[in-house]
């Protein structure tokens, strides 16, 4: 049992005072002689040692009654720790992000979680926290390691961004007022820490467990339309000088088969491949060492339709020139096409249903033809 407010329990100190009174308030009865004692047999006679009895009782229930007033504000509860001593905590904080998502890694993650696990001592509590970017409690604290071994089990590498300070913040928040531990699974990956948020308590230790990185990673990073051909460009970090296979597929069906030796760096393929005027192209490569995730692109060949864009302006000046700059560029390229028209336009019939935006730039007031077009 543990206690909401334990500064409550120093009010448990007031139960001196009824003892206090007690001892400094007892009665003393004087001895008086008496002439002759026939004068006292009518008189009701009580027995000392009873009356004394009757005091103690009630001087008890006094400070049993302070003692459970402080004890009330203290607000006592039993924590929910099915089995548990409360004496200590440890918490595996397991990485799922993408950067664990390597051939073998997925399998050393998991293995150096289990060890974690097993590494916690006999009569501590054990539970698991699984992070991206989101950290979620998989298991929750147990003595027994079945309901954390079971859940290390269950882990698998998302495509998914790293946020150490949530998980750090997910476990601190499991472990609670107990000391404890967390341990970290994870490859250490620098840009974890640049987001999320959160904060790890002081009393809480922290013990990191790395995960080799993969020796290097090739990825499509683009897919390029050409007059005479199809261009491909690819990345590659860490080893390289082997050779990969590029496949090249339009709506599902191969069009084109080659193997290439990449080097570390960027660069580019250019394949003599005259792509269709719709559809999806996909390029793949493989990469049996790297992440899996990265190992395709897509492209929809068709541009998408220009987005009609409507500037309301209040017809002073040109307040809506720069938002017109703006948007240019995308004129003709699947973008936006822009025309400008003052509010009192706004009711002319037509206007606004050949626009699928409008924006309202540097208006002031509508009047109603204007208020009911746009609603």
């Amino acid at each position: 049992m543990t206690f909401l407010t334990p500064a409550f329990l120093l009010g448990a100190l007031a139960a001196a005072v009824p003892i206090v009174l007690h001892l400094l308030r007892r009665e003393r009865l004087p001895r008086v002689p008496f002439s002759d004692v026939r004068l006292l047999r009518g008189a009701r006679v009580e027995q000392t040692r009873r009356q004394r009895l009757r005091e103690l009782l009630l001087l008890a229930l006094r400070v049993a009654a302070l003692l459970l007033l402080a004890l009330a504000f203290a607000r006592p509860f039993v924590p929910d720790d099915p089995g548990g001593t409360g004496e200590g905590a440890t918490v595996v904080l397991v990485d799922t992000s993408f950067s664990v998502s390597a051939p073998g890694q997925a399998a050393e993650v998991r293995a150096l979680a289990h060890a974690a696990v097993d590494a916690v001592p006999d009569g501590q509590l054990v539970g698991g926290v699984a992070f991206d970017d989101a950290a979620r409690v998989v298991a929750p604290l147990a003595l027994a390691r079945a309901g954390a071994h079971a859940a290390v089990d269950g882990l698998s590498p998302r495509p998914r961004a790293t946020r150490y300070r949530d998980g750090l913040a997910a476990a601190s928040a499991l472990i609670g007022e107990r000391p404890g531990r967390v341990v970290v699974v994870t490859d250490l990956q620098a840009g974890g820490w640049e987001a999320g948020g959160g904060r790890l308590s002081p009393q809480v230790e922290v013990e990191t467990r790395r995960v080799a990185a993969p020796a290097g990673n090739l990825a499509v990073v683009g897919v390029e339309r050409e007059p005479s051909g199809t261009a491909v460009r690819l990345s590659r970090w860490g080893d390289g000088g082997e050779s990969t296979r590029l496949t090249l597929e339009v709506d599902g069906e191969v069009i084109d088969e080659s193997v290439h030796r990449v080097g570390s760096g960027e660069s580019t393929i250019r394949r003599p491949v005259v792509l269709p005027a719709s559809g999806v192209v996909t390029a793949a490569i493989s990469d049996p060492r790297g992440y899996p995730a990265d190992d395709r692109r897509y492209r929809r060949l068709e541009p998408a339709a220009s987005a009609a864009v409507l500037l309301i302006t209040d017809g002073r000046g040109r307040p809506e020139l720069y938002l017109e700059r703006a948007l240019a560029p995308g004129v003709g390229a699947g973008g936006f096409t822009v025309a400008a028209a003052p509010a009192g336009d706004l009711g002319r019939p037509g206007l606004l249903a050949q626009a699928a935006v409008a924006v309202l730039a540097g208006v002031r007031g509508l009047d109603g033809a204007g208020r009911e077009g746009l609603a």
